[in-house]
């Protein structure tokens, strides 16, 4: 009996010893560790249409019992922009116990432009008017046609009972973060003078350039209406004639004053370039067109 008891004993022991063995043996040979992602450049540039493949270049990763894993490498998560264009880019890789390695550098997307305004007509409207936007259109890099997402932006208002001019302004976002902002002038007018007030038409009523590239506010000028007559602008020989006006014809641009003196083409902003004819030396139309100056070239 006290035999058996012996053995007994024994073999509890070495049990013991058999699963502590076997523990440390699991201890020292499981992975524990996961992969190291190697990132050539800690900051690339790349297009807005650069896909995964492009984000992944230079970036490889290796796992202490897998080796080399770069096969694994995924674009994790791309961030909104946080300044010059640029965005962080998470990436991940996986070895074979399912360890997640990950590394982040700066991408710059080398052609992004912010969203861009446009209208169809000027922001001249008769009083009473309620709506001041949907002639205003808003276009985006990555996202395309954002119009739905233009507002008028909060803290400004409008007294559209009243004639006067209104200082606005438009914002728009797109799906990357990006706010584009637009400073506006509001002209609201008594339309019983409109049969007497030339309207001043442009080819279009919002301009983007550059820094020190200058525009030409005489290549905006379209036409003038003065009541039913409608006048094509030229640099020719004019019909128009103020003591004797006919009823439509051509216009010389020199009955036009345009004040573009608001206008730095050496400091990105937005700007206003005025057009103005008087009538009978009283009735004064003016339209004006918005420039918008930025660091970067964009479309006009």
């Amino acid at each position: 009996m006290k035999r058996i008891k012996q053995i007994s004993i024994i073999i509890f022991v070495l049990s013991v010893l058999s699963y502590g063995a076997y523990r440390f043996y699991c201890h020292q040979t499981v992975d524990k560790y996961s992969p190291e992602i190697d990132l050539t450049e800690n900051e690339i540039s790349v297009s807005i249409s650069a896909d995964e493949s492009e984000l992944l270049s230079g970036v490889t990763a290796y796992d202490s019992k897998d080796g080399d894993v770069s096969d694994s490498l995924v674009v994790e998560s791309v961030s909104k922009f946080l300044k010059n264009n640029q965005k962080l880019v998470t990436y991940a890789a996986f070895d074979s116990d399912n360890h997640v390695g990950k590394a982040t550098r700066t991408v710059v997307y080398s052609d992004y432009t912010s969203p861009q305004f446009a209208t169809k007509s000027p922001f001249r409207f008769p009083v009473n008017t309620t709506d001041f936007i949907s002639e205003v259109t808003a276009k985006d890099c990555i996202d395309g046609d954002i119009s739905d997402k233009i507002k008028i932006s909060p803290g400004f208002s409008i007294v559209t009972d009243t004639p006067g001019d209104y200082e606005i302004q438009l914002q728009v976002s797109n799906s990357s973060g990006d706010v584009e902002y637009l400073p506006v002038t509001v002209e609201i007018y008594d339309p019983t003078d409109s049969a007497v007030t030339p309207e001043i038409e442009l080819k279009k009523y919002i301009v983007y350039t550059n820094v020190e590239k200058e525009i030409d506010p005489q290549d905006y000028l379209k036409e003038v209406n003065i009541g039913a007559g409608t006048y094509k602008l030229t640099s020719g020989s004019a019909d128009y004639k103020e003591d004797t006006p006919s009823a439509g014809g051509k216009m010389s641009y020199d009955e036009i004053d345009i004040d573009d003196s608001q206008v730095n083409y050496e400091k990105a902003g937005t700007y206003e370039i005025t057009y103005s004819m008087t009538v009978d030396k009283q009735y004064e139309g003016k339209t004006r067109l918005i420039v918008v100056v930025r660091d970067k070239a964009g479309d006009e």
